[in-house]
């Protein structure tokens, strides 16, 4: 096994562990909405929509290399 999947499998349990530990319901607010939530939820969205901003962060910086590159 490589380092990187022992560190994205060691990532995930922690992760998993936490939500499931954080599971209270609480009342989310947003300008003139809210809503009741479990935490867990919340705490799995917020990390979901970290994953996909680093994956189109590196995306675009690669598409950025690769035209500098070219030039």
């Amino acid at each position: 096994m490589s380092t990187r999947f022992i560190i994205i499998l060691v990532v995930t349990i922690l992760l998993i562990i936490f939500v499931i530990q954080n599971n209270a319901p609480l009342k989310i607010k947003l300008l003139f909405w809210s809503w009741m939530m479990s935490r867990s939820v919340l705490i799995l969205l917020v990390f979901a929509g970290g994953v996909i901003f680093g994956w189109i962060s590196l995306a675009w910086s690669a598409r950025q290399k690769r035209k500098r590159a070219e030039e």
